[in-house]
């Protein structure tokens, strides 16, 4: 197994993998990149999560964490995994759209982040990634 890396997770964040059941896309994702298990648990799939939060954006963490955690109006209940009015897969929303504004380039067009590509044996690609390697615009 390859080096525990959140790229992967990044690249499903920013669109390059054709998305489906996003929670178990993610589980896919980290079970073949980042965990040594091959089906992690929820709590085992939100930590690695986090953990890529943490490396890529610490500075978003706390409005993350205040998103998930405050009370929803109608209901004035607080964040709870498995059950209402939360689940693992609002988090997972948050926090991939956090992972998906990540900057990858400077302004000059240097990369400042390398990802590589997507891995057709993680997931299928997504039609986007697709049109660019036709274009010639990706690997």
């Amino acid at each position: 197994m390859e080096p525990c890396d959140y790229n992967h997770l990044i690249l499903y964040a920013k669109g390059w993998y054709e998305q489906g059941d996003r929670v178990e896309d993610v589980r896919r994702i980290l079970a073949i990149r980042a965990m040594p298990h091959p089906k992690p648990e929820d709590a085992d799939v939100w930590l690695c999560v986090v953990n890529a939060l943490e490396k890529y954006c610490p500075e978003k963490m706390a409005r993350i964490m205040t998103e998930l955690f405050k009370p929803i109006p109608k209901l004035g209940k607080p964040f709870r995994f498995n059950s209402s009015p939360c689940s693992l897969n609002r988090a997972l929303y948050y926090a991939l759209t956090e992972l998906a504004h990540l900057t990858v380039n400077d302004d000059e067009g240097n990369a400042t982040l390398e990802l590589g590509g997507p891995d057709e044996d993680i997931l299928p690609f997504s039609n986007l990634y697709q049109e660019l390697i036709l274009k010639g615009l990706a690997q």
